[in-house]
């Protein structure tokens, strides 16, 4: 957080670089200035259009801006390079669930827990996911491995009370 108020302030007086306006972006992100942060990571990928990191920052301004299709296609961009990044995957997820694209979102929030199985929101997500579905077996069971890990989690006792009632 302190490297990105330094970059923010850097580049607010002219000093602009990809990594500096990368975590100025940032800055902005925490700060609740998703306008600003996109015009800056616009910025840095006009300086590193290949970077990992400028398009991570670019994907997630877009997303924060309301822009899924763009922020979606910037994901993929960031996984083509970096296919291990549970993070990414698990954004791309939130902006396919988002966008109403239920089973491309289960598929992502899936392969997010065969690359950490303990990544408890996705598996919160998963749980939602199937109950929104219908789906009372994957909500159970999503639901219990929730609550095996965390006793008192509302996404665990929200999913198992769905599958009760899709159970009848």
């Amino acid at each position: 957080a302190r490297a990105c108020g330094i970059a923010g302030e850097a580049v607010s007086r002219g000093f602009a670089n990809a990594q500096l306006l990368t975590l100025a972006a940032y800055d902005q992100i925490d700060r609740g200035n998703d306008a600003g942060a996109l015009e800056l990571a616009r910025r840095a990928r006009d300086e590193a259009p290949r970077s990992v990191d400028v398009q991570t920052v670019l994907a997630l301004s877009q997303w924060r801006n309301g822009q899924l299709r763009e922020a979606l296609a910037n994901y993929d961009l960031v996984l083509r390079q970096s296919p291990a990044s549970t993070q990414q995957r698990f954004s791309k997820a939130c902006v396919l669930e988002e966008l109403g694209e239920i089973a491309r979102a289960t598929r992502e929030f899936e392969r997010v827990l065969n690359g950490n199985p303990n990544y408890l929101e996705a598996m919160a997500h998963l749980a939602n996911l199937a109950v929104q579905r219908g789906d009372a077996k994957a909500a159970r069971e999503y639901g219990t491995r929730l609550q095996a890990r965390y006793p008192n989690s509302i996404p665990a006792a929200l999913a198992l009370a769905g599958a009760d009632v899709e159970d009848g």
